[in-house]
């Protein structure tokens, strides 16, 4: 029984992390592309992970080789959290390129715009 018990609540925390991590790129990326001229948002992904990223990194110092507390589990979290923003931002960055590629190399050739 507590395997069962100790199984769920680390599968509850897992997808709390995730949810929260899924949230904050949701906002997040939302809020950029909001803010940006429509011919820019194609960038707002890539700000999102970069942003998310940058702030794993700040939150980093604060969670390595410290005394384990209750803010501390909660550093944790975020931290995690955020790498799961970052990874989403950055994953779907990667498949609108890889449209974009397939676009432009499906794209059918006018023979009338060859060049000699």
């Amino acid at each position: 029984m507590e395997r069962l018990a100790v199984a769920v609540g680390v599968g509850l925390s897992f997808g709390i992390v995730l949810l929260a991590g899924r949230w904050m790129y949701g906002r997040l990326s939302e809020s950029i592309a909001a803010r940006l001229h429509s011919s820019w948002r194609w960038l707002a992904l890539p700000i999102t992970g970069v942003l998310c990223g940058g702030a794993f990194a700040v939150l980093r110092p604060l969670i390595v080789d410290q005394p384990r507390t209750p803010l501390w589990f909660v550093l944790a979290a975020t931290a995690v959290a955020l790498l799961v923003a970052t990874g989403t931002a950055l994953g779907w960055t990667l498949v609108q390129m890889g449209r974009g590629f397939v676009a432009l190399v499906e794209r059918p050739v006018d023979p009338d715009d060859q060049q000699p």
